[in-house]
């Protein structure tokens, strides 16, 4: 039934047969938005330990985060201010050298802990301070360990993300010259140690986790945005691989009218290229650390990518490179070069308006794309579903994701959709999304050729009433909005909760049953 063979005679022919050429299941989860008994004030990396062993018992074998790089004050994931760099708030604080914290400011977390949703400013400050105290007090003897060392010396981003802060931090953030670094690097040595510790024990703790997964045998995705912020230590420490006098959006669509801006640099791949593409190299090396498969966030931009002037409308951009035929051809090239860099197995969002060649050649290279049923449809003048069927089997299953209304808020929005996707599936039409029809699309979600099938968490949790809020509540994410809603999103039950939820694991089992005989 899946395209072995094929895949076998792909560039990811060695990939594949690691991570298994047979249906794999799977959450999405963002890390901020977990919170258990050990936690304060947000996700950490090892409450994801608790989520392996509950997926592992269920059937799953794949969880999902979005990305968990830091982002500086900005609570959105896709913001990232460095490329390598994890998010030191995920650090669990019990796992450090002991020290006796300062208890106002771990009071603080345990009641951020508690809140509704994520106050990342207030968590921020307040575990930072407790990072840093603890930094004061043992990075003297830490410094001369050998798994330090040896971390810093192998990973020369590190010293430079730094740099990068403590200069943000100074307001003294410019284009410094080669010659003058080392002045700098010495001037704030003791920040750029902090932060240096700080990696180092992210990278410690979240490989523990890798680990574990691998003992429970659920594999770990994680989600890699193809552009970074233009305030971000690799656009300052690299800006001869970025295009400076233009930034990176989409244009006018079926969703956005006037296109949208998203005020990325874009890249520069003849200069990527001339470097035999190192800074790439960098950062999936750095993503290996602590995942096995990957997202690839807009896969269609390394094929061409929509070009604005800086300074000028959305409207007045246009697709880079302006010659459409050669758009394959760079496609190609890059994605070859970009896929041999790692052990990781890559996974495209190829959504929104996708050039007719993009998905041919993503089932050339063994990479599979990405289907959100609600979005599956012949865009012909009836704009009718595709049979899930049907899919591809290259391909990833989803019924949602953090950018748009999670499956209820949908069902209500759009009704006319979701009557004619009933129709679809001979299934009698309701107004409102009921147990019965939230679990028949969460099986077949699960049943489709895919050889994967991945759907955020809160679309199981919605089968038990009392673990979630209001449809809309439950989002994660609306583009092209700023608000307290964005990126705050927390569950209602703890890890320990979900875990010791029988309902719920009877359910989860369930929606795997149909699929048992093709899982391994």
């Amino acid at each position: 039934m899946y395209p072995e063979n094929h895949l076998l005679k792909t560039p990811l022919a060695e990939i594949w047969k690691k991570i298994g050429i047979y249906p794999h299941h799977g959450i999405v989860v963002p890390l901020f938005s977990l919170h258990s008994k050990d936690s304060l004030g947000i996700g950490e990396f090892f409450d994801l330990m608790p989520l392996i062993d509950w997926l592992s018992m269920i059937g799953m074998d794949t969880l999902q985060l979005l990305p968990i790089n830091d982002t500086g004050d900005d609570a959105s994931p896709y913001n990232q201010i460095s490329s390598c760099a994890l998010n030191p708030l995920y650090i669990r604080l019990s796992e450090l050298p002991k020290v006796h914290y300062h208890a106002p400011h771990i009071k603080a977390l345990q009641e951020l802990n508690l809140t509704e949703r994520v106050d990342y400013v207030a968590v921020k400050h307040h575990k930072m301070a407790l990072l840093w105290q603890c930094y004061k007090e043992v990075f003297p003897e830490f410094r001369k360990e050998t798994a330090y060392q040896t971390f810093c010396d192998a990973n020369s981003w590190v010293e430079e993300y730094g740099l990068y802060k403590a200069l943000k931090n100074h307001g003294e953030l410019r284009k410094i010259p080669d010659r003058e670094l080392f002045h700098y690097i010495k001037k704030y040595d003791e920040e750029i140690n902090f932060h240096s510790f700080l990696q180092f024990h992210a990278y410690e703790q979240m490989k523990l986790v890798k680990a574990y997964a691998e003992k429970r045998k659920v594999f770990l995705k994680a989600d890699i945005p193809i552009l970074v912020s233009p305030d971000s230590v690799d656009y300052w420490f690299y800006n001869e691989i970025f295009v400076s006098n233009y930034v990176a959006g989409s244009p006018p669509d079926f969703f956005n009218e006037r296109g949208q801006n998203w005020n990325l640099p874009i890249f520069n791949w003849d200069a990527i290229k001339n470097t035999d593409y190192a800074w790439w190299r960098q950062r999936l090396n750095a993503a290996e650390e602590c995942f096995h498969i990957y997202r690839i966030d807009h896969i269609i931009g390394f094929f061409r990518i929509w070009g604005i002037p800086e300074g000028k409308d959305t409207l007045q951009g246009n697709f880079i490179p302006t010659n459409r035929y050669l758009w394959p051809f760079q496609g190609k090239e890059h994605l070859e070069k970009i896929i041999s860099l790692t052990s990781l197995l890559p996974i495209g969002e190829d959504l929104g308006a996708v050039p007719q060649e993009v998905r041919p050649l993503l089932q050339e290279l063994g990479i599979c794309g990405t289907k959100v049923v609600r979005w599956e449809k012949y865009w012909d003048e009836d704009s009718t579903f595709i049979p899930l069927e049907a899919y591809e089997p290259i391909s990833l299953t989803t019924l949602t994701n953090h950018d748009i209304e999670v499956l209820a808020e949908w069902w209500e929005k759009f009704p006319e959709d979701a009557e004619e996707f009933c129709q679809l599936m001979n299934w009698p039409y309701e107004k409102t999304l009921s147990f019965e029809t939230r679990l028949k699309l969460l099986k077949a979600a699960h049943k489709t050729p895919s050889l994967f099938h991945v759907n955020p968490l809160q679309e199981y949790l919605a089968l038990i009433p009392e673990l979630v809020r209001s449809p809309k509540e439950e989002r994660i994410n609306t583009p092209g909005t700023i608000g307290k809603e964005n990126w705050s999103y927390r569950f209602i039950p703890k890890v320990e909760e979900i875990l010791s939820h029988p309902e719920l694991f009877q359910q989860m089992r369930e929606i795997l049953s149909d699929n048992s005989a093709n899982m391994r």
